[in-house]
């Protein structure tokens, strides 16, 4: 089996042991607000630039 193909497996199998019974005991889905709180509006929209950019080299390099 190729390598990407076990890492695969091994991160799905990882998420389904560990992520998903760690959501049922918290409550369920949380809002995605919850998770992502900048801590200023400037620092907000630092994030979205390196976002960004990290997608135009993404688009840039494949």
């Amino acid at each position: 089996m190729n390598y990407f193909v076990r890492a695969g497996w091994v991160i799905a199998l990882a998420f389904v042991v560990i992520a998903i019974p760690s959501i049922i005991q918290n409550g369920g889905i949380r809002p995605m607000k919850d998770y992502l709180k900048a801590a200023s509006p400037k620092m907000k929209w630092w994030g979205v630039l390196l976002l960004l950019s990290l997608i135009l080299l993404h688009i840039v390099f494949h």
